[in-house]
């Protein structure tokens, strides 16, 4: 319920007489600043209707408050603008209207009621969305609007990555730090659409007008982003093998509530998470079964990856909650490093309260070319921004830029001569290292291939113009299902499967609650009728509301190494003909791939001869090359010169649609192939593959509920039902109000109040009646503004008690015999 107006608010709107006020604003032209001649439309708005409801997937008899909201607005709009009729105005062949030739559709429309009361007019947002709609009707003189509110930005396609918990890991004891909480793939979903939790999100390509007009398969940008909101899964980019991570031990906590939240919302409202922190020690090297506190992922596509180009990476650094004064006393460690392309590496080093940025050559040695100075980082704040910029683009030398907070090195720095590429191709690039000593969420790397320009701290994230709150979700995932739908789809599918309740406010806010939320909701009453307020009460007792046997099909997958994860189909697969200067690029779909090992192929023989290992079927990375030698394909194993050969010129990584990229190169003047001398095809990649296990069935039963009614079924099954399912956390609540039978209600009707909102809990009084006093919960609002009629609220409720305690002395709840409760 909307509290601004207090008491004054309350007296004016239970009053017999009341007078209500209109605001309405449309952007016209999509500037932000609603400054258009006809952007206030208030005074022509001679009646007004919004409808939300959530509609979810349980059976509409079982008394459960769950499901997804998108709001409409219809609204008649009638009078003259300096003489002219508003319906003319609203043609599209007036020459003479405002709107002439100007698209108006998809502009953002507000709407607000006021109430006059004695201290003045008090308002109330009703909603917030975009304009569908518009129809000047030339007969009747008018022009009706339809809205629907910010669920049109979540019309986008989203994907998420390949992930699933590692079977290695979970050998460990490390399980529950690898599964993903729910609420993360609702925010990355909204992220995909410029929506967020906290203050940022991934630029999006329309951010970039160059980068948009150069198409689908062009990936440069933003190449990586981790929110760290309650999965350590990318929003984008892929996961790497994950014998390259780590993860905490039970009991530590691989979660935080210590993300900043979005300036628009609550700040009571709940935190979004980051990763927790672990502390040091943080190990980047090789030969450690963990690679102590570390993770591991590749770049969203590699492809675009140059070293001589401009580089952005940061993240937000926390320093609230659990030890907030870690990173005054952390030792020197990585937090962040980028393979940015030919054997460089961008590393964002922290040491006691202090930031810079490293580039190092490696293909040789860590060799440092460019060391920035350090950078203090703030004390005493919630959130510190650590952002480094690496400008390396031809012709302005190596420059580099650090900040944190309000602290940087000054400006975009040179500390040494241009550094160009070489000639290698980098089976690393595109890797990234985050280092789990402190707290950090939306971590980020993108880069841009061109001349350099000056500092630009919103490349590789941006500021998200609309915000979310995001319960923690109940449900735990063990692997991410291959999603490439819209983004409300998958919103609401991973809402339905916990009967958590997904919607747009009257604010225009994302909100996302879990079925705890909306039970705490009944026990806060905002508002008391009597029957002479309510009209069409009416109940139906029917045993359909009685569940008490939960059938739940689970879905179970796990990433495992799982030898060759890909194999050649054809000799003719991997073609590439006689002297190419430049890889040639294979794209490969593969539905089971996590990770593929990008480096280390090594050249085999069929035949046994020139001193090369044997291919056999046991070989799961490398490859046997035939050459078109004299008329016919054959292997010529005399050819083992390293640096001219294919053995170190055979790369793998992912593009930015999901495909294995596989780049071969073949500088010798014949052409090549991938296969044996019986003209088999022999190529083949390791790395770890998410594989499916058997579904299984849980049965999850109330048997007081069952003796009583008999077993009443409702079967659960989708994508979201994991063998990670919080079956019992869910239907411990679930089972309250599904177990018994209970009244039903249809709507109801009662004068319009413009503070009620979804989820809100009423009391109705109705002594002698139905009964002394009973609850409802509010699920659904259709309010409906009439300039001639005034204010009338449909409300669809559900009834949430029906016993509500009284005291000794009430009529109805005092009966000595049955039904008294002292409390």
């Amino acid at each position: 319920m909307q509290t601004q107006g207090g008491d004054a608010a309350e007296k004016a709107i239970t009053a017999p007489e009341r007078r209500f006020v209109v605001s309405l604003v449309v952007d016209w032209d999509g500037t932000g600043r609603f400054d258009h001649p006809l952007s206030d439309l208030s005074a022509c708005v001679s009646a007004v209707r919004t409808d939300r409801a959530l509609r979810g997937s349980a059976p509409e008899e079982i008394l459960i408050i769950e499901g997804s909201s998108a709001a409409e607005l219809t609204l008649t709009l009638s009078g003259t603008v300096d003489g002219t009729s508003l319906a003319h105005l609203f043609s599209p062949f007036n020459e003479q209207s405002p709107f002439y030739q100007q698209d108006i559709a998809g502009r953002e429309i507000t709407y607000a009621l006021g109430v006059e009361t004695a201290v003045g007019t008090v308002w109330y947002p009703q909603f917030v969305g975009v304009v569908q709609e518009i129809t000047p009707d030339r007969v009747a003189e008018t022009v009706e609007l339809r809205a629907l509110d910010r669920v049109e930005l979540l019309r986008r396609p989203v994907r998420l990555p390949p992930a699933a918990i590692s079977e290695e890991h979970v050998a460990y004891g490390e399980r529950d730090s690898q599964l993903a909480r729910s609420h993360w793939v609702i925010d990355t979903a909204l992220r995909q659409c410029g929506v967020s939790p906290t203050p940022y999100r991934p630029p999006l390509k329309e951010d970039t007008p160059t980068l948009l007009d150069r198409g689908d398969d062009w990936f440069e940008g933003c190449q990586f982003y981790v929110t760290g909101n309650g999965s350590w899964w990318p929003t984008i980019g892929y996961i790497d093998n994950p014998n390259a991570s780590s993860f905490p031990n039970p009991g530590v906590p691989m979660f935080a509530d210590t993300a900043p939240r979005h300036p628009d919302v609550d700040p009571n409202g709940p935190r979004p998470q980051a990763l927790h922190g672990l502390g040091t020690p943080v190990s980047h090297e090789y030969g450690q079964r963990h690679h102590q506190g570390i993770i591991r992922y590749w770049c969203n596509d590699a492809t675009w990856l140059y070293s001589t180009g401009m580089h952005y990476a940061g993240f937000t650094l926390n320093t609230t909650g659990p030890n907030p004064d870690r990173f005054q006393s952390v030792d020197r460690h990585n937090a962040m490093q980028i393979q940015a392309g030919h054997y460089w590496v961008l590393t964002i080093e922290i040491d006691k309260g202090k930031v810079r940025g490293r580039a190092s050559y490696t293909r040789t040695s860590w060799q440092d070319r460019i060391t920035t100075e350090w950078v203090p980082i703030p004390a005493g704040q919630d959130h510190v921004q650590i952002f480094v910029q690496w400008d390396n683009s031809t012709g302005t030398g190596s420059r580099m830029y650090v900040q944190a907070g309000s602290n940087s090195n000054g400006e975009l720095k040179q500390y040494t001569a241009p550094v160009f590429e070489d000639y290698y191709v980098d089976p690393l690039s595109g890797r990234i290292t985050l280092g789990q000593a402190l707290s950090m969420s939306d971590i980020f790397y993108s880069n841009r291939n061109y001349v350099a320009k000056g500092i630009d701290i919103e490349e590789g994230r941006r500021p998200a113009r609309y915000a979310a709150v995001l319960d923690h979700g109940l449900n735990r995932l063990s692997f991410a299902p291959a999603r490439n739908g819209e983004a409300w789809d998958t919103i609401t599918d991973v809402a339905a499967a916990e009967y958590g309740s997904v919607f747009w406010d009257e604010n225009g806010i994302f909100r996302f609650w879990t079925l705890d939320t909306v039970l705490a909701k009944q026990q806060q009453v905002v508002r008391t009728l009597t029957i002479d307020d309510i009209t069409g009460l009416k109940f139906t007792t029917t045993l359909e509301t009685v569940r008490n046997t939960f059938s739940i099909k689970v879905k179970k997958k796990k990433a495992t190494w799982s030898g060759a994860m890909y194999s050649s189909r054809d000799p003719w697969e991997f073609y590439v003909p006689g002297g190419s200067r430049i890889a040639k690029r294979f794209r490969v779909a593969t539905d089971d791939a996590l990770s593929p090992l990008s480096y280390g192929f090594r050249k085999r023989s069929s035949t046994g001869d020139g001193g090369w290992p044997h291919w056999t079927d046991d070989v799961t990375h490398g490859y046997v090359p035939q050459y078109f030698i004299d008329g016919q394909w054959k292997e010529d194993n005399t050819r083992h010169d390293l640096a001219e050969g294919v053995t170190d010129n055979i790369n793998v990584f992912w593009d930015g649609y999901g495909n294995l990229q596989i780049l071969v190169h073949n500088p010798w003047k014949e052409d090549m192939r991938f296969a044996t001398d019986s003209g088999q095809p022999a190529f083949r990649i390791s790395g770890t593959r998410i594989l499916d296990e058997t579904p299984k069935t849980v049965i999850v039963r109330d048997p007081e509920s069952v003796r009583r009614y008999g077993p009443r079924l409702l079967r659960l099954s989708g994508d979201w039902y994991q063998d990670d399912y919080g079956a019992r956390a869910i239907f411990d609540v679930l089972t309250k109000r599904t177990t018994r039978q209970a009244p039903i209600t249809d709507a109801v009707t009662i004068p319009g109040d413009p503070r009620l909102q979804l989820g809100d809990t009423l009391t109705i009084r109705d002594r002698g009646g139905f009964g002394e006093e009973f609850h409802i919960q509010i699920y659904g609002i259709r309010r409906e503004y009439s300039a001639d009629t005034g204010l009338t609220d449909t409300l669809m409720v559900e009834v949430t008690s029906t016993a509500h305690p009284g005291t000794w002395d009430a009529p109805s709840y005092g009966r000595w015999d049955r039904s008294l409760i002292w409390s």
